[in-house]
């Protein structure tokens, strides 16, 4: 795409170089925001061009993926809050498994997808959240329950898991 010809790939996906990694740079992106970039990436080309019905549905584009990130968010923070509340939260350390039973996990977030809508890339951020309820000792019908009633007033659409698949 000739948009993005000077755009450098380490400004795309980052450095590990001890010298650049602690410079701010605003160019750097996180994989998570490149979907983000892209439709606007789209959005100027076509702005350029003057195609406005294009236009509109790129903008149309940005606000959906944009909004369900906002409920992604919002929502595992208040799950992740309420089954939490009473809880000692005991984070794993560096070089241990994030859980012992990957099938329980799987089974944590096709439950919140299944309520709350696909976590998509961008979601799988929350992965340890996921981790943390379940390494505290949360049963899968407590986790049910709550995204049941966290997410019921959420319309999923097309980020609907029966549509876009289960995350895990």
């Amino acid at each position: 795409m000739r948009l993005f010809r000077f755009i450098k790939v380490h400004l795309l996906i980052g450095t590990s170089h001890p010298i650049h990694s602690n410079l701010p740079n605003p160019w750097v992106l996180s994989t998570k925001e490149t979907q983000i970039f892209i439709q606007c990436g789209k959005l100027h080309y076509k702005k350029s061009t003057g195609e406005p019905e294009q236009k509109k549905e790129l903008l149309k584009k940005i606000k959906e993926i944009t909004t369900h990130r906002t409920h992604l968010d919002s929502s595992v923070s208040m799950i992740e809050g309420q089954l939490l509340a009473d809880r000692l939260i005991e984070v794993r350390g560096d070089g241990m498994a994030l859980v012992d039973d990957w099938d329980c996990l799987k089974s944590m977030v096709r439950t919140y997808e299944t309520h709350c809508g696909s976590l998509t890339q961008y979601g799988m951020k929350h992965t340890r959240s996921f981790a943390n309820v379940f390494n505290s000792g949360v049963i899968k019908e407590k986790m049910d329950e709550v995204a049941r009633t966290t997410c019921s007033s959420y319309t999923m659409g097309k980020w609907d898991p029966a549509i876009v698949g289960y995350s895990a």
